[in-house]
């Protein structure tokens, strides 16, 4: 009903999950995790609390006085963020096939290889993008297989409740053939942004995924900078700088299609490890 307030919201969650969804590939990993992750819906700066502690439980004698634990609230903001992609075509490519269709899957295509890239990396956050979740993680030394790495990084974590590993496709492929990945304890994930000797570690109950709105929009009447990266159409200046080469799409009869997807990500301060220079 269009009187109730936030009448569309399971439509745009439904919209942004199947989004989510068309990312996953057998070189992605994000999506598996985001799924896995605490999701929140962005719609402005989003603070997920977390605990400094851990409650200590213990027998107690009928009468006696219960001990208490100490445990603080963290809270951090996660600023929503967005990746974007752009491409154009004719007037004419439109009326004789699909090419609307065959350029949200490849605009798609280019939002999760990005993903991937931004979310593995260990690159700080900027004005831009979010930290990468090895962004400040110190690499642990490798050991002389996958098991005993693997159990390495579940130290450093903690205990962790929900830990998913991932690996370099290349890497995947091998390590199954090697041993029974199904019969393994954790799930074992193929990331096109994980380097090819690089083992990673995420506990997912330690982090937080949100995901905004995605939108698909074309425009018919813009001018465009065909490049990347784009520059602005003109920057002041003495002389003043012009953006080269320029695209009036209404003057060729060309549109342009645009997908902007809004996404942010947090995590604990022990949830991810990650191991360089594996041996196996």
């Amino acid at each position: 009903m269009l009187s109730v307030p936030t009448w569309a919201a399971e439509l745009a969650t439904s919209a942004v999950g199947s989004f989510i969804l068309g990312l996953a590939s057998n070189v992605r990993a994000f999506p598996t995790i985001a799924s896995r992750a605490h999701g929140f819906e962005i719609s402005a700066n989003f603070r997920p609390l977390t605990l400094d502690a851990s409650a200590v439980a213990v027998f107690v004698a009928e009468g006696d006085a219960i001990g208490t634990c100490e445990a603080r609230f963290l809270a951090s903001t996660l600023k929503p963020y967005s990746v974007k992609s752009l491409t154009e075509f004719t007037e004419e490519m439109l009326e004789r096939s699909d090419i609307e269709m065959l350029m949200k899957q490849l605009l798609g295509d280019a939002i999760g290889s990005a993903l991937e890239q931004q979310f593995f990396s260990a690159t700080a956050g900027t004005t831009a993008a979010p930290p990468g979740i090895l962004n400040g993680v110190t690499a642990t030394a490798a050991g002389a297989s996958f098991a005993e790495d693997a159990r390495a990084l579940v130290d450093v974590i903690g205990d962790p409740a929900d830990v998913v590993f991932v690996v370099a496709p290349g890497r995947l492929i091998s390590l199954s053939a090697e041993m029974d990945l199904g019969a393994f304890a954790a799930p074992v994930l193929a990331s096109s942004g994980v380097a090819a000797d690089q083992l990673v570690a995420v506990d997912c109950d330690d982090l937080a995924v949100g995901l905004g709105g995605v939108s698909h929009k074309v425009g018919i009447e813009s001018t465009i900078h065909e490049a990347n990266p784009a520059l602005p159409i003109s920057t002041p200046g003495t002389p003043a700088t012009v953006a080269s080469p320029m695209r009036s799409l209404w003057q060729t009869d060309v549109i342009s299609l645009k997908s902007v997807l809004s996404v942010s990500w947090g995590r604990a301060a022990s949830g991810a490890a990650f191991i360089d220079n594996v041996a196996w």
